[in-house]
């Protein structure tokens, strides 16, 4: 009978002991939950059924601007962003009638200040040991900045894509190992084809290509990858499916290889160059026409030239005879009436001879070679011998280069500028040329400097032009032709002719020519 309370006591005991301890787990198990709860990182918070904050921790106060006690008197849908409270209230209500154990949504907060956060809501059920809803558990973790990256990260690629359409250049990449092949939305549009309309494969590539390039295409990806070159170009057309209209691509692809050496990636651009492509057809056709009409223009120029001479040469002899038959012995009309006739003749002569010098450059220019540029000058001066001993003006140079050209050529053009520089001196001022040469690069720029009267800025161009003269021939003599025939020389030379004038204080005449070197 005593054994019977004494077993008793014993498994009282033990059943208290076992008591204190759960008591003292649970007690633990609070603990540790309420320093989770209110030194955590991340925003914690306990609603109640009501949807009435109960309990906040001070990292969700710091997010959202708010103390815990002004919390206390708010629900989260008050300062939930109004456009996500709908989707929070719907998942907040499946939580409660335990349709789903938890929910994780992306939502907006607005702050007391006014700014707004993004946010990333975790969300279970605090429940009783009979599985009665107690509060709702939540976890906020600040996500604004991930999510400006990835706002601006959207922006970018819309740039890209927009950059991309502007500039017709498409990107793709190939992942050899994986072989996935993946196009940007504007290779899709230079196809021809609705962005993501099929899969983006290697066969429906060569499928767009224009047929007679597509053996070149398929050749130049095959053989870049058999021969190790890491990079290849190729410009080839495509045929849109949908119109049938041909495009032209010029295509770049560049290979990254792995440690072993073997290609594991293909990157390339699609560079849509229709535009450019008819522009250079055009200018090429244009080109040719122009070719084929100055041919034309300078073929007609020499034969008309070459036989208005004779006809004209001999209309000049017959009025030059009657000047020097009859001058005197008819009245003075007539003797200023053949004079005219005299005159008109020799300004004829001049004018198809310039003609013919003219359309000679292309048709009759020597081949290019060495040329020293003072014995050009020396030569000009020999021609001009007479004018500059007439005149008393003085022409003087720099030590000049030797340059590529054609003598005979250029002895002309150093004839018609210097020649120019003392025809167009100022009245009661001796002529004063001065020659010299700079190099720049592959050219020598030459000028000719004059103290003579000077050019206009307007008529800078005007003078280059053939037949375009400034003066009368009461004033200065000349054909309008000169200065035509020296740009038309500069020019075969691959060079360019201007003018730097102050009128009333001289012009510099310059051309470019390339260096014999």
């Amino acid at each position: 009978m005593t054994e019977k309370p004494r077993e008793c006591a014993q498994e009282l005991q033990n059943e208290i002991a076992g008591r204190k301890r759960a008591e003292e787990t649970l007690r633990e198990s609070e603990e540790r939950f309420r320093r989770v709860f209110e030194e955590g990182p991340i925003g914690m918070q306990l609603v109640g059924l009501d949807y009435r904050y109960s309990k906040v921790n001070s990292r969700f106060c710091q997010q959202v601007g708010y103390t815990e006690e002004e919390l206390k008197a708010l629900t989260p849908f008050d300062i939930t962003h109004p456009e996500d409270t709908e989707k929070d209230k719907e998942l907040a209500s499946r939580l409660l009638q335990g349709s789903i154990p938890y929910f994780s949504m992306e939502k907006r907060y607005i702050r007391k200040d006014g700014r707004i956060i993004w946010i990333n809501l975790t969300a279970s059920m605090v429940r009783s040991q009979d599985g009665k809803p107690l509060s709702f558990l939540g976890m906020i973790e600040d996500i604004t900045e991930r999510k400006r990256a990835e706002e601006a990260l959207r922006k970018s690629g819309e740039r890209l894509k927009k950059s991309e359409e502007i500039a017709g250049l498409g990107s793709w990449e190939l992942d050899v190992v994986e072989n996935i092949l993946t196009w940007s939305d504007e290779v899709y549009r230079i196809f021809g084809l609705q962005p993501r309309e099929f899969g983006a494969t290697y066969q429906a590539f060569l499928d767009a290509v224009h047929p007679d390039d597509r053996a070149a295409v398929d050749n130049a990806y095959s053989v870049s990858v058999k021969e190790g070159k890491n990079t290849y170009e190729i410009e080839h057309r495509v045929v849109r499916k949908s119109t049938g209209e041909v495009r032209y691509v010029h295509e770049k692809c560049e290979h990254f290889r792995d440690e072993s050496g073997r290609i594991v990636r293909s990157v390339g651009m699609v560079h849509d160059i229709t535009g450019h492509k008819h522009a250079e057809q055009e200018r090429e056709r244009l080109l040719s026409e122009l070719q084929r009409s100055n041919k034309e223009l300078e073929q007609f120029a020499y034969i008309a030239s070459h036989d208005l001479q004779e006809p004209l040469r001999m209309v000049a002899s017959y009025v030059q005879l009657l000047e020097r038959k009859y001058r005197g012995r008819l009245d003075e009309h007539a003797d200023k009436y053949i004079h005219y006739a005299v005159d008109g003749a020799a300004r004829m002569q001049k004018l198809i001879e310039g003609l013919l010098a003219y359309s000679r450059i292309s048709r009759r220019g020597a081949e290019f070679k060495p040329v020293d540029l003072n014995t050009v000058f020396s030569a000009a001066i020999s021609n001009l011998s007479v004018t500059i001993r007439e005149s008393h003006a003085g022409v003087s140079k720099d030590d000049l280069p030797t340059v590529s050209g054609d003598e005979t050529q250029l002895v002309q053009l150093f004839q018609n500028l210097i020649g120019n520089g003392i025809k167009y001196g100022k009245k009661g001022q001796t002529a004063q040329v001065q020659v010299s040469a700079k190099r720049e690069g592959q050219y020598y720029t030459v000028s000719i400097r004059d103290n003579g009267i000077g050019i206009e800025s307007k008529y800078y161009d005007t003078i280059f032009q053939i037949f375009q003269r400034l003066h009368s021939d009461d004033e200065y003599t000349g054909t309008g032709i000169g200065l035509a025939l020296c740009k038309r020389i500069v020019e075969r030379h691959c060079g360019r002719i201007w003018v730097e004038s102050v009128p009333g204080e001289g012009s510099v005449f310059l051309f470019t020519i390339p260096a014999a070197d």
